[in-house]
């Protein structure tokens, strides 16, 4: 027995990441308060037993789709830095990579803790590559803007200097 709220939450016009941490909150309020039913009606644990077995199924179902979020999040950050991502399938085989793992409850592929690693860290060295290119350009920009607001400095020094000489102030 889902919660009221399960499907108009589940539906709701918000990013899907959001959605899921409050399908999560709203299961895990709806069961604890099924739970403390359960004991105040004195069921004792033989009573609860389902509830908290139906519980931990809908828990299972949201981790998988948090973990898929975080999966697909870190190919789209992959993606977008043209960095190559671990292939599902080995090479002219039907099983999965060690990159990979297929879900427990839902069976959807999501990547493995080897395969997050793998991917965070060509993602860090990309985006460091990225930042030595830039921080090349700023030293370089850095040493000719300083002797120009230098020189800048030192004219309107001089100016002022020449203004109040000839009686301008």
């Amino acid at each position: 027995m889902r919660p009221k709220l399960y499907a108009f939450v589940d539906n709701f016009p918000a990013p899907r990441k959001t959605r899921v941490k409050w399908l999560r909150v709203c299961c895990d309020v709806h069961y604890r308060r099924a739970m403390h039913a359960a004991f105040a009606a004195g069921r004792g644990m033989a009573g609860a037993q389902p509830i908290l077995d139906e519980w931990n199924r809908e828990d299972g179902l949201l981790q998988d789709e948090e973990h898929w979020l975080y999966s697909d999040w870190l190919l789209d950050q992959a993606r977008k830095l043209k960095v190559p991502t671990p292939l599902q399938h080995e090479p002219k085989s039907s099983t999965l990579s060690p990159n990979w793992v297929i879900t427990d409850i839902t069976n959807i592929p999501i990547l493995s803790a080897k395969g997050v690693v793998k991917i965070r860290e060509d993602i860090r060295i990309e985006q460091r590559w990225r930042m030595e290119k830039r921080a090349h350009w700023f030293s370089f920009v850095a040493t000719v803007a300083a002797p120009v607001i230098g020189i800048i400095g030192a004219l309107t020094g001089l100016i002022a200097v020449l203004n109040k000489s000839h009686g301008g102030g």
